[in-house]
């Protein structure tokens, strides 16, 4: 089975691919919409990005609807083993399985087409379980706007759901949420179709058991950087999930933990252009799995520190695997400098990664793979690095385990 999901009026789009996936074993060719992403901060361009969902091997066609003809081709990371076939205006290939790849013609990096293959989702089921459906405005050329306020607070009101988790499932549709951000309570899980774009940001403030899931995107391009505003936020809370969902754009960092443990974060794909525009940073933070997550940003992709702003304490217990990192500012993994300086400092320990391809670290800056700086305010030990394939996605770099 393959699961497209078209985009709504009011998204992003770019036509430089027409990009088209069916079974191997037989079918008819489905479309898939590709979404204009903006990348690297450096010098600002503008790549595309297609997601789809499959349980089969499936075959895919990328056709270029510009003036040139593919010359050379490489679909990364590399240690997936993927060949194409390459012909002057289109390429096809195989796919066996769910993976978060890069396409990139003649050598282009910046103008490429990110492809986003997830595992089926059942989404009519998790429609029938919930219990506000959010849809959008069926007015023809309209952007929706919708108080997600408004549906909490009829949850509130009905004494059935008291005391047990809610569920808001938002239907495909362009939304822009009314008062920018979203600050999503305890025992709420949000459920973000496919098809699914939310203009604003989300927010998880001193609450516990809260998930965002789906396969929709969270686009913040229409957010100046001056709003220092970030994609999703969660500030001392606990047992957060975030699984399946694309954040595009954001001002700020694309998920920020700060004083929080118990978070999963899984198959997350993300982008950003701006300065300060990390992937994920977790600040005091313990108990955290990210895994299966494809991050590229205009700063450090994962960062780990201690104390910083009003988050206070070490951090810990973090495993970071299956996940490609591209770095086109800054760093793939920066541990330590941040720390509380002013006392004893904090310790990092217990951080493993693992099975991580590093698809570009477009900086000069030392290797920060065996070089961290000595930093008085936090102390690193136990920190475990397996399997990481470098820049060039070729070969091994000799980092096996680090232990500090």
């Amino acid at each position: 089975m393959i699961r497209t999901y078209p985009a709504p009026f009011g998204a992003n789009l770019r036509d430089e691919f027409t990009v088209r996936v069916r079974p191997v074993a037989g079918g008819e060719w489905q479309r898939l919409d590709t979404y204009r992403v903006k990348v690297d901060m450096h010098d600002v361009r503008e790549g595309s990005m297609a997601y789809f969902d499959m349980d089969e091997p499936v075959e895919v066609e990328v056709t270029i609807n510009r003036f040139y003809y593919i010359y050379t081709a490489a679909i990364r990371p590399l240690s997936y083993g993927i060949e194409p076939v390459i012909e002057p205006k289109r390429l096809t290939f195989r796919l066996e399985k769910p993976a978060n790849l890069s396409i990139e013609l003649n050598k282009e990096r910046f103008h490429n087409l990110h492809l986003f293959a997830g595992p089926i989702e059942d989404e009519a089921a998790e429609r029938e379980a919930a219990d506000v459906v959010i849809e959008p405005d069926r007015v023809p050329g309209r952007i929706g706007t919708f108080d997600p306020n408004s549906a909490l607070e009829s949850l509130a009101q009905d004494p059935d759901r008291q005391g047990r988790r809610r569920r808001i499932f938002v239907e495909a549709g362009c939304y822009g949420i009314a008062e920018i951000v979203w600050h999503v309570p305890s025992n709420v899980d949000v459920y973000l179709a496919g098809g699914v774009v939310l203009q604003g940001t989300i927010v998880i403030d001193h609450a516990q058991n809260v998930s965002i899931r789906g396969r929709g995107v969270l686009d913040m391009a229409f957010l100046a950087k001056q709003t220092g505003l970030g994609g999703i936020r969660i500030d001392t809370s606990s047992n957060v999930t975030i699984d399946g969902i694309t954040l595009i754009d954001p001002p700020h960092y694309s998920v920020c933990g700060g004083m929080s443990h118990d978070i999963t974060i899984r198959n997350l794909k993300a982008f950003s252009c701006e300065g300060w525009g990390d992937g994920i940073d977790l600040m005091a933070c313990t108990d955290v799995l990210v895994e299966g997550c494809f991050m590229r940003n205009s700063d450090d992709c994962i960062a780990l520190y201690g104390s910083r702003w009003k988050w206070r304490g070490g951090t810990s217990n973090v495993i970071v695997r299956n996940t490609t990192l591209w770095a086109d500012v800054a760093h793939p993994i920066n541990i330590g400098t941040h720390g509380d300086h002013e006392h004893d400092g904090d310790v990092l320990e217990r951080i493993l990664f693992e099975n991580i391809d590093v698809l570009e670290h477009h900086e000069y800056q030392p290797d920060t793979w065996e070089s961290w700086p000595s930093i008085p305010a936090t102390r690193t030990r136990s920190v475990t690095l397996r399997s990481a394939i470098s820049a060039s996605n070729r070969s091994n770099t000799g980092a096996s385990s680090i232990s500090r």
